[in-house]
């Protein structure tokens, strides 16, 4: 989708797209803030 609209082509957005690009964002973030958790629980308990 982002592909597409970047080169140009039209791209039609609908709700169930948007939350599915919303929960994909937020899946990503909670990964990111987990991996950033494990290494401190990593460094405390040396």
């Amino acid at each position: 989708m982002v592909q597409k609209e970047v080169v140009g082509e039209d791209v039609k957005m609908s709700l169930i797209l948007a939350h599915a690009e919303d929960q994909m964002m937020s899946t990503e973030v909670f990964k990111v803030l987990a991996e950033e958790m494990i290494e401190l629980y990593k460094k405390v308990n040396k």
